[in-house]
């Protein structure tokens, strides 16, 4: 079915009110945007702060009533400008494919998701195949991008390697690909840990990564090379 989409924008304290609001009128998603393109950097870990102004999205199901949504939302929030859009339905899980292609890193080193295919891949060419999902890194972030052309030009070739914030195990992976005799991948996300897993059986190299969660690595760990795309803080 389609969906009624409304839009609406309040001040950073009143955000989560409004939003609790919206659900109680029987919406059934709530997705927070940036107003006016402001950046919020590295926040502290367990926080999840909030622009000054936000934008607030709502679906609702098609036959909502805008009008009784508008009233409440007045006398309930203060809130009187309201947009309302339809969103055609669509199969949301391929929506990222018409986006995400195979990218190339270096000279030899590729990204490939699972609906493209290989046969076409110029030259002499190493593959990853990773699809988009929960943990971070894809080839599409420009760090991740750098740190797999330094890989491709500097292969770890017989090298103990220590990826540190594995994500998807994108860099592990690339590190066990180009010739490293062994790759520990390190996170404090058991999602990333699993996605790491998954990635490198699906690319043929779950005997090279090894994974730890890093509640249980300790400093004793050596490596010849360290690959960290991870955050100041972290790094520092």
């Amino acid at each position: 079915m389609d969906w009624i989409q409304l839009s609406l924008q309040t001040d950073q304290d009143k955000a989560d009110f409004v939003s609790e609001v919206l659900t109680g009128l029987g919406c059934f998603s709530v997705a927070y945007l940036d107003a006016y393109d402001e950046p919020i950097f590295e926040p502290p870990v367990g926080k999840t702060p909030l622009w000054k102004s936000v934008i607030i999205n709502a679906l609702f199901a098609p036959d909502v009533n805008q009008a009784y949504i508008k009233s409440s939302l007045q006398e309930i929030c203060g809130i009187e400008t309201l947009e309302y859009r339809t969103i055609k339905e669509r199969i949301w899980e391929d929506e990222c494919k018409k986006d995400y292609h195979a990218m190339r890193f270096g000279k030899r080193l590729w990204v490939c998701p699972s609906w493209e295919s290989q046969t076409d891949l110029p030259g002499e060419v190493i593959v990853i195949n990773i699809d988009p999902g929960l943990a971070f890194g894809t080839g599409t972030h420009q760090t991740t991008q750098l740190c797999l052309e330094y890989l491709d030009k500097y292969p770890p070739i017989g090298l103990k390697v220590i990826d540190f914030g594995s994500g998807t195990g994108v860099l592990a992976i690339a590190a066990a690909k180009l010739g490293a005799k062994s790759v520990i991948a390190v996170d404090n996300d058991p999602q990333a840990i699993t996605a790491t897993k998954q990635n490198s059986q699906k690319n043929e190299c779950e005997n090279i990564v090894k994974t730890k969660i890093i509640a249980n690595t300790k400093n004793s760990n050596v490596c010849d090379l360290l690959v960290a795309n991870i955050l100041a803080n972290p790094l520092i």
